[in-house]
């Protein structure tokens, strides 16, 4: 939800998507990611399973979908995720990042903690090779901690198993 739209994650282009406005009502738009009325920055879906979002406090997150990036319980990076990661990070070579990686409840706590730890660092040394430097990043594993959806089913696992990177301040 953002602002008074509450729209589908996974908008995917200049397609139509329809967008619940309020109780009860819903509006079709032609837009690559969903506006808002209170003009606030809308999420826009750079490829399948990232998506930008600009914060209310000026940094940025880049939500990734771990199945876009890792197999099931894997911490090899796809290669067809790189260029997807490339695209998404380029305006933001210049800026501190945080690497913040998270799993679903399914398996041993310490295995998740631990496969998150490792996934976070795949993901940071793929952006060194992108060009950013260790300096400006940050990289943690947080395991099942944090959920931002429930584990009783699976849409809700997916949404759990996830990257995030936080976007901050340019580095001098």
């Amino acid at each position: 939800m953002n602002g008074l739209f509450a729209c589908p994650a996974d908008s995917r282009g200049p397609l139509p998507h329809i967008c619940r406005v309020g109780a009860g009502f819903w509006v079709l738009l032609l837009l690559s990611a969903c506006a808002t009325l209170t003009g606030e920055p809308s999420a826009v879906v750079v490829a399948r399973g990232i998506t930008v979002v600009p914060l209310a406090d000026g940094n940025t997150r880049i939500d990734i979908a771990t199945d876009v990036a890792f197999d099931f319980g894997s911490d090899v990076l796809r290669p067809a995720f790189f260029a997807q990661l490339a695209q998404a990070v380029k305006p933001y070579l210049q800026h501190a990042v945080r690497v913040a990686s998270y799993t679903d409840n399914v398996g041993a706590p310490a295995f998740n903690l631990d496969l998150s730890q490792r996934r976070a660092g795949a993901v940071a040394e793929l952006l060194r090779e992108q060009g950013f430097s260790t300096a400006q990043l940050a990289v943690s594993g947080y395991g099942e901690d944090n959920p931002v959806a429930s584990n009783a089913s699976e849409t809700g696992r997916r949404q759990n198993r996830r990257i995030e990177l936080l976007i901050t301040a340019k580095v001098p």
